[in-house]
């Protein structure tokens, strides 16, 4: 989400066009000034539209605070500093809305006229760097129904490899939102050439039957790096003849700490030995080591929380995951403080710190 949000709910260049955002700004301000609400008269939808305001008003404070520290670290003004920034100097590039107004969708159009219409939006979407699934495309693309699910998978397949710069992201939205119950056995053949549909059998409760193709990647030599609905659904089998593959998949691929969420919690699993081979390996990049070192916390790795205690007093942390970072320390450190406290705590009793396994928190007593 902060990647979406980064270009397009930045209230300092928000041009407030989107009807919808406008009623999420909304939304957000009664958020703010009425915190109270009632659980027992909120509709499920209601609790979802309140959790998605509270996860939008999380990303649009560290974004003030990230701009706030823009001003300070480059000495820009105030109009330097509201627009689209990136790391390494390029600007986001959102759909062309003029060309995709040019695309029309003929009336009752024949499978040739489908084709060459995702072809023209695929192909409009070529310069685009920053996507959402809002943008236009999707919407454009759902209008075909479920009926022409299949031609927008083949679609993928005429371009692989080319990803969200050949219009990727919008199809594969486009797809998840038009496929229903019927599709089931497409997207089950279609699974392993399209992994992104791991999303609609999580969704839909098909991962029995999408048993023996989840495993069957998860069982590969080299697996491919797979969509976390992929590694849930596989966690959902509840199959311990599973559990040597994941904890395989854990150690040896990226985006190891949303791995770990997912399959953490299986009965009878013991990650002890594979959090420690992950750990202790070192090549990480800084944001795959924050989630490692969060990982590692949990099973005892003292200097983990050390590491996490650097990123907390460092100059480049975000608002909401320094928030995150603070919620797990403390439910793993039997002190409470500021970081530097914390810090010191550790220095005074290092050699008096325990792990206490059954409650995963580090205590003061006697080492074994």
């Amino acid at each position: 989400m902060k990647p979406i949000f980064r270009n397009v709910a930045r209230l300092e260049i928000l041009s407030m066009k989107n009807a919808r955002m406008t009623v999420l700004v909304l939304g957000m301000v009664w958020l703010v000034h009425c915190p109270r609400v009632h659980a027992q008269v909120m509709s499920e939808a209601d609790r979802a539209i309140l959790q998605e305001l509270r996860q939008i008003r999380a990303v649009l404070m560290e974004i003030r605070g990230e701009i706030e520290q823009l001003k300070q670290d480059k000495g820009a003004n105030a109009a330097a500093a509201a627009q689209p920034f990136f790391p390494g100097g390029f600007h986001s590039r959102g759909p062309d809305a003029a060309k995709l107004s040019k695309i029309k969708l003929p009336a009752d159009p024949s499978d040739d006229q489908v084709k060459d219409y995702i072809r023209d939006i695929m192909t409009v979407s070529k310069g685009q760097n920053s996507f959402s699934s809002q943008d236009p495309q999707v919407g454009m693309l759902v209008k075909l129904g479920p009926d022409r699910v299949e031609l927008l998978l083949e679609s993928l397949a005429r371009r692989p490899g080319h990803g969200f710069a050949m219009g990727y992201f919008h199809v594969r939205q486009a797809v998840l939102k038009l496929v229903t119950d019927e599709h089931k056995e497409l997207v089950l053949k279609a699974l392993p050439a399209h992994t992104f549909l791991a999303e609609a059998v999580l969704e839909r409760g098909w991962e029995r039957d999408a048993r023996e193709v989840l495993i069957e990647e998860l069982s590969s030599a080299d697996p491919q790096q797979l969509p976390i609905e992929w590694i849930q659904s596989v966690a959902n089998l509840g199959d311990p003849e599973t559990y040597d593959k994941l904890k395989w998949y854990l150690i040896q691929r990226e985006n190891r700490y949303a791995t770990y969420g997912a399959i953490r919690d299986l009965p009878g699993l013991d990650l002890t030995d594979a959090v420690e081979k992950i750990w202790t390996k070192t090549g990480y990049n800084e944001w795959e080591e924050r989630g490692i070192a969060k990982m590692a916390m949990q099973y005892g790795h003292l200097d983990a929380v050390e590491r996490l205690l650097e990123y907390l007093d460092g100059e480049n942390r975000g608002q909401w995951e320094t928030r995150e970072i603070r919620r797990l320390l403390f439910q793993h450190v039997d002190f409470r403080g500021s970081n530097k406290d914390v810090q010191e705590w550790i220095n005074k009793n290092r050699e008096n710190i325990v792990f206490d396994k059954e409650r995963k928190k580090f205590v003061l007593g006697k080492k074994d």
